[in-house]
């Protein structure tokens, strides 16, 4: 309703990050909710003396409100790739707004649960098969609408794979005409051809083009 959305304005506020700045520590105790509006965000953390990004979040992705609804530590490190423009929200505003307006309760409700289902569906889909599978699985779902910065080692360790053999794959994917390669980017020419090597696309529509940006 009109009073819904007027009561949601008037506590959101609009920030914006530089690229390489923290959005979120892990281990911090949440004060605040995010919506990304532009920009790329990796959900990170460390393991030993390496840093493994575990997922990447894009334009409409909602961050920290898991931690703030169950009062807990944030689990990962949020930083961001791009510069990121994100609107935010206090706890405290939202958890005021959740228990007082029932249409909004309920439409954040539904949101926590589609982006549960959806990264329950993706580990699925990155984790099962062969290499080649996983990597054009992974292309499909960060490589429309956005550009994403990120090592080939952060993209080898996020699909539990060696750098040596993720390189081999993209470049038998370059040679079949699927994508091409350039200095840290990468061009999803052939949408088609990645679904088929996937398995079945990814839930959604598919564009019919896009890039994602990893450095060689």
């Amino acid at each position: 309703s009109l009073d819904d959305a007027e009561a949601l304005e008037s506590v959101i506020n609009e920030r914006e990050f530089s690229a390489g700045d923290a959005v979120f520590c892990r281990g911090s105790v949440p004060d605040t909710v995010f919506v990304i509006r532009n920009g790329t965000v990796a959900l990170s953390q460390f393991m030993g003396d390496r840093r493994i990004t575990l997922e990447l979040l894009g334009h409409g992705s909602i961050i920290g409100d898991i931690p703030v609804l169950l009062q807990r530590p944030e689990l990962y490190d949020a930083l961001a790739l791009s510069d990121v423009s994100t609107l935010e929200i206090s706890a405290e505003d939202l958890v005021s707004l959740l228990r007082t307006r029932g249409r909004i309760a309920h439409r954040w409700l539904v949101s926590l649960a589609d982006r549960t289902t959806s990264s329950r569906q993706r580990v699925s889909e990155l984790l099962m098969g062969d290499l080649q599978s996983r990597v054009a699985s992974f292309l499909l779902y960060e490589g429309f609408g956005s550009s994403v910065e990120m090592s080939q080692q952060s993209l080898a360790d996020l699909l539990g794979a060696k750098r040596q053999s993720l390189n081999a794959v993209l470049r038998r994917f370059e040679k079949r005409g699927v994508l091409r390669l350039g200095y840290r980017v990468i061009e999803i020419v052939d949408p088609g051809g990645l679904r088929l090597a996937a398995g079945s696309a990814p839930a959604g529509e598919i564009p019919s083009g896009g890039r994602v940006l990893v450095a060689s």
